[in-house]
């Protein structure tokens, strides 16, 4: 017999319990030093609009802007009917007349799942060798464990796609991380959870007017059921 590996309730569930508000301005899981303040999710007013693209997908837009310093975040957020799958791209811009405070470790996703022994599934990517693109299996415990390709080739050393099961729950998330150069990913294990950071390596810089960045597109997928 061959398996149904369709996507089911399970899987969209799954996905719902965790990502539940990532689409929102407090919960979006991005986060950044602006001068001395920690950034989580847009902190300021801020607007939320949807667009129907077709029959499984919408976008959700979030727009917030800092009074003080008229630093734009912008939030593009994918969600999908027929797959249990959440994407988002978030783009930093100085709306205003002067360069904004510095801007550091800019990162795409700084969020925690709640997993029981948390496993990494995560590859080498392309090694330049009989052993490129090998994969292996690493606990994730408080120690955070990172990862990042070299001199900006992004799949050079480090693969951008990795798995995080939770081996007691026959449950996961497939987690990718958009390839647009020097990508860096943080992860550990802590108190029933696995904590996930990843953006692009060594952000620290300011925006001159008008000017925008972008963070990595982040692709979550959830599944149901062992890998």
């Amino acid at each position: 017999m061959i398996p149904d590996n369709r996507p089911g309730k399970r899987d969209f569930d799954l996905l719902r319990k965790f990502t539940d508000n990532f689409c929102t301005p407090k919960q979006l899981p991005v986060s950044f030093f602006y001068g001395e303040e920690k950034i989580c999710g847009i902190p300021w007013e801020s607007r939320t609009t949807w667009k129907r693209i077709d029959s499984n997908l919408t976008f959700t837009t979030i727009r917030g802007t800092d009074p003080a310093t008229q630093l734009e975040i912008l939030a593009v957020c994918e969600q999908y009917a027929d797959f249990p799958v959440l994407e988002w791209t978030v783009y930093v811009t100085n709306r205003g007349m002067k360069n904004t405070p510095p801007v550091r470790e800019l990162l795409g996703i700084d969020t925690a799942f709640a997993m029981q022994a948390p496993l990494l599934q995560y590859g080498n990517g392309d090694a330049v060798g009989n052993d490129s693109f090998s994969f292996f299996d690493r606990p994730l415990t408080e120690e955070p464990f990172e990862m990042q390709p070299s001199q900006g080739r992004c799949c050079d050393g480090a693969f951008p796609y990795m798995r995080i099961l939770s081996p007691h729950s026959k449950t996961g998330l497939v987690l990718s991380i958009g390839w647009p150069g020097q990508w860096k990913a943080r992860l550990s294990g802590k108190k029933g959870r696995a904590v996930v950071q990843a953006g692009q390596a060594e952000t620290d810089f300011y925006l001159r007017p008008g000017e925008t960045v972008r963070t990595p597109r982040i692709t979550l997928m959830a599944f149901a059921g062992d890998e």
